[in-house]
């Protein structure tokens, strides 16, 4: 089809069905999240969040609102060149938060809340390692998506 040596024409990856919807629904959720923490009902109607959650809210409200950008590049992007790249970047975000809100344990489950307060801590820390796997992953993606990039525009 091709000599050898020739290139075959670059053409953007076609969009598959779902992805557009997909992306929509994350917006509109993620956007439901920040309103819910931030304005109705807000973080203090929650009754086992302490006052020292509104030391990391911030870092959640940076999280969510990079989620909404990413998938607003994931929208107008039909081929999918940011991807590897906000993956990695909002798995990284994800890495943080977790450890940060597992450091600062913003929580207060009352006198009989000891069972809960391991609970949480377990799945805090389940979240670190999750997101430190997920950011791990993402990481490769990246490299490979540089790697075929450096391939291409460097090849004889």
């Amino acid at each position: 089809m091709y000599r050898q040596g020739t290139r075959r024409p670059q053409r953007p990856l076609p969009r598959r069905n779902g992805s557009l919807a997909g992306h929509v629904v994350a917006e509109v959720f993620w956007v439901a999240v920040l309103i819910a923490l931030n304005v109705v009902p807000g973080w203090h109607a929650i009754p086992f969040l302490a006052p020292s959650f509104g030391s990391v809210l911030w870092l959640i409200n940076l999280c969510l609102v990079a989620r909404i950008v990413a998938h607003l590049f994931y929208l107008a992007d039909g081929a999918g060149r940011f991807r590897p790249v906000g993956d990695y970047l909002i798995a990284l975000l994800d890495l943080i938060v977790a450890a940060e809100i597992l450091l600062a344990f913003p929580f207060d489950f009352g006198p009989d809340g000891a069972t809960w307060e391991t609970t949480a801590r377990l799945v805090l820390l389940a979240a670190v390692v999750i997101s430190a796997l997920r950011a791990a992953g993402a990481a490769t993606r990246v490299a490979h998506v540089v790697q075929i990039h450096w391939q291409r525009t460097h090849s004889v």
